[in-house]
């Protein structure tokens, strides 16, 4: 099985101020002090689950398996430079899974 954080793309320049703007870090900022410690949030619209540890620790249990570009690895990956730069640390590996949104099999369809 293949790491979730090896699937992360390399962030460039502009990605890491998209990241680290006050935006960003309001987010983080307000979804810690939002979130008590232990539950989980299903972020569908990123195709991420995340769980807040604790104040200092939030873990991505699930990223979708959509590898293109501005999918969910790349939003991911601004995730880790935006906790980061907050002074959080977000554990992926070993935690995180892989998962598809697409449940349904061809048979159940028809």
């Amino acid at each position: 099985m293949t790491s979730v954080e090896m699937r992360l793309p390399a962030l460039d320049e502009d990605d890491k101020a998209i990241a680290t703007s006050e935006e960003n870090l309001r987010w983080v900022r307000e979804w810690m002090e939002n979130i008590a410690d232990g539950r989980v949030r299903i972020l569908r619209n990123q195709g991420i689950t995340l769980q807040k540890v604790n104040d200092e620790v939030v873990r991505c249990l699930a990223v979708e398996d959509y590898p293109f570009a501005g999918g969910p690895y790349w939003i991911l990956a601004l995730m880790v430079v935006a906790f980061r730069e907050a002074g959080i640390t977000l554990e992926i590996d070993p935690y995180a899974v892989t998962v598809s949104e697409i449940t349904m099999s061809v048979q159940e369809m028809v």
